[in-house]
């Protein structure tokens, strides 16, 4: 995990980069079930993951609860919880796990809840050279060929170039799936750098050559050391556009950072913030299998205006379902969104008191209160035009 010496480096040379978490030495949390459940049947992995980062045994269920499918980050609780106990409280949970490996690796080959082992966190920030994460990738892959390989890197590395380019080429070349933490409000103290989270994403995805994307999502007020002390948390307008503006963007998935540090907690996200999360967790699983499906095919077209942003997923059988996303601090009345190879009539609001609008002249009229999405689903052709 990311380490105290991470921290005052940063903060010496005034660059605000994403925060470590610490093992508290006071805090002691209940020891989770030792004795895995029975499963009655052969888990599903989840189309979209939704991730929770380090979470400790004891926290499992709020977190399943909250709507999250899956534990990231074997958190020892102060070397209170071994790595076998923490992953049956997640299973028993029902939750997923991308993990550390075990110590024997075939236990983990066979584990249908481990959806792939993860690198150290932030090699970019701990120094680590491209050839250490090399030659762990080529050990597993010959352990495991078939297990992904999860990495996570600085967001704000990788858009403010504090470590260069051909290093998060080197990095990315020994993983499978890419995640990158950036969080504007407590991170940077930048609320209107939101759209920046999409920026990151796309640019790992670039550098990598396509890998699948997760984006980190900021939950809490972190009292990093290096920002002003009024620095605050997200709030849970903020909290939805963040969220799907990675969606926006592409990732296969979201992992919530809820740590706050000085003092240290493990979870401190605000009530109010908790609850839209589980709002927007419970919409995200219902469209899990078709945020699954590839971004923006080019068989269609939408295009909006900025501060809008959209993207767009289409099933086998030509059903096309569009994501409009408002992430100013502007309510934006009376936006035009244009079409493509998308017929007009009706078409299906998913998420609003409307429960449909009219595409007249391959467009719509719609409003946008601040930082919300717009998710529209329509039957289309499934011969588009060329």
């Amino acid at each position: 995990m990311k380490r105290l010496l991470i921290l005052l480096f940063w903060f010496c040379s005034s660059i605000a980069a994403e925060p470590p978490l610490p093992i508290p030495k006071t805090e002691r949390l209940p020891r989770p079930e030792t004795r895995r459940r029975e499963a009655t049947s052969q888990p599903v992995a989840p189309p979209f993951i939704i991730g929770i980062w380090y979470p400790p045994a004891a926290g499992m269920a709020l977190w399943k609860a909250r709507g999250v499918n899956t534990a990231i980050g074997y958190e020892h609780q102060s070397n209170q919880v071994s790595l076998d106990e923490w992953s049956t409280a997640a299973i028993n949970n029902g939750l997923f796990m991308i993990r550390q490996p075990a110590a024997r690796i075939a236990d983990d080959v066979k584990e249908p809840h481990l959806l792939a082992w993860m690198h150290v966190d932030e090699p970019d920030l701990k120094g680590v050279e491209p050839p250490a994460l090399a030659e762990q990738y080529a050990q597993w892959k010959k352990d495991a060929p078939k297990m992904p390989v999860f990495l996570s890197v600085s967001g704000g590395g990788v858009l403010f170039r504090k470590t260069p380019r051909i290093v998060y080429e080197q990095y990315f070349e020994s993983a499978d799936w890419i995640a990158n933490d950036f969080y504007p409000i407590t991170g940077w103290n930048q609320p209107t750098w939101i759209p920046r989270l999409g920026e990151a994403v796309d640019l790992c995805r670039k550098i990598s050559h396509g890998k699948p994307q997760f984006a980190f999502i900021e939950t809490s007020s972190q009292q990093l050391a290096w920002l002003p002390k009024e620095t605050r948390g997200v709030t849970p307008d903020e909290l939805r556009a963040e969220i799907w503006h990675a969606v926006i963007h592409g990732v296969k998935g979201i992992i919530y950072f809820p740590q706050q540090f000085n003092p240290f907690q493990y979870d401190a996200t605000p009530s109010n913030v908790s609850v839209e999360m589980a709002k927007q967790n419970r919409l995200l699983t219902e469209l899990a299998p078709i945020l699954a499906l590839p971004a923006n095919p080019k068989t269609r077209r939408v295009s909006v205006v900025a501060p809008l942003e959209a993207a767009w997923r289409e099933t086998e059988d030509g059903r096309v379902y569009v994501i409009v996303l408002n992430p100013s601090d502007q309510t934006l009345k009376n936006q035009s969104i244009q079409f493509k190879d998308i017929p007009d009539g009706k078409i299906a609001v998913l998420n609003s008191d409307t429960s449909s609008l009219n595409i007249i002249s391959k467009q719509l009229t719609d409003d946008f209160d601040p930082y919300s999405p717009r998710i529209y689903a329509v039957k289309t052709s499934s011969q588009p035009s060329k």
